[in-house]
């Protein structure tokens, strides 16, 4: 299928069932963004613990929100909000692959503040030490670092782009974090017009919901993150590893819509 065949079957799977959709995609980002203003209030400025607490917060809602995503995309109506928490073991690898993505984008950015700044973190105090220098220093320094960073965003552009699926195999089909990252690299490999495209075509919406106060997000994030799920299992399926429940959904909703063919040789449906 292409994008537009599956937003289509995405938005058929959410009619009807958008309040669970919700309560999977935004719920925990909301609870968690919370806690975080919360403890954050309470704490200070400490960069470190900020950081700590930043990182836990965004692994649980990665996990949870990736794999409600999943089950609603291959059709679970029953599934609660305690499920986005299970398996538990799973959880933990997905904890420790993410640890282990921080630590290496940390080990190539932190260098590049040190050797403009002179400090480990881009602090206001770091950025006030530098305005003690002549404007033609200051302009270099300030350039040296935006070339630096933007060819850092690119490499960790196409790394974030390869892994993107590894995630959803360690939640998904319960591999080894090798494993995972393995098959990332599989599914997402001819696929780049198709994952980031399927991405692009929600940026219109997000901008459009800021003229709704945000309102429009509980909308476009359930159909967005859904859609993702979907793209990810047809990428699946297309490199052999099909998932039964998802397959046989959406080959109905392909047949009562028209928009399967079918090959009477080999079965072949797209």
């Amino acid at each position: 299928m292409d994008n537009n065949a599956i937003r289509s079957f995405t938005r058929r799977q959410l009619s009807g069932n958008y309040g669970q959709a919700i309560i999977a995609t935004m719920v925990p980002g909301i609870i968690f963004g919370v806690i975080n203003f919360v403890i954050g209030f309470f704490i200070g400025e400490s960069i470190i613990i900020t950081f700590i607490i930043s990182f836990i917060t965004t692994t649980l809602i990665t996990f949870m929100i990736t794999t409600m995503a999943l089950l609603l995309a291959k059709g679970s109506k029953g599934a609660g909000f305690e499920d986005s928490l299970r398996p538990a073991h799973t959880l933990s690898k997905v904890f420790i692959y993410l640890v282990v993505i921080y630590l290496l984008t940390i080990a190539v950015q932190l260098p590049i503040n040190k050797l403009y700044f002179d400090s480990w973190f881009v602090t206001e105090n770091a950025i006030r030490n530098i305005s003690d220098g002549n404007t033609s220093q200051q302009l270099g320094i300030l350039w040296g670092y935006i070339g630096s960073v933007f060819a850092f965003g690119i490499l960790i552009f196409i790394i974030t782009y390869k892994l993107m699926y590894t995630v959803y195999n360690l939640i998904d089909e319960e591999m080894d974090i090798m494993d995972a990252i393995n098959k990332s690299f599989q599914y997402t490999e001819g696929n780049f017009f198709r994952i980031v495209g399927m991405n692009l075509f929600f940026i219109g919406w997000y901008i459009l919901s800021i003229f709704t106060c945000g309102l429009l997000l509980f909308w476009i994030v359930p159909y967005h993150t859904i859609a993702k799920a979907n793209l990810y299992l047809e990428i699946k399926q297309e490199n052999g590893d099909p998932s039964g429940r998802y397959q046989k959904a959406i080959k109905d909703e392909l047949q009562n819509n028209s928009l399967y063919q079918e090959s009477e040789t080999n079965d072949v449906w797209t």
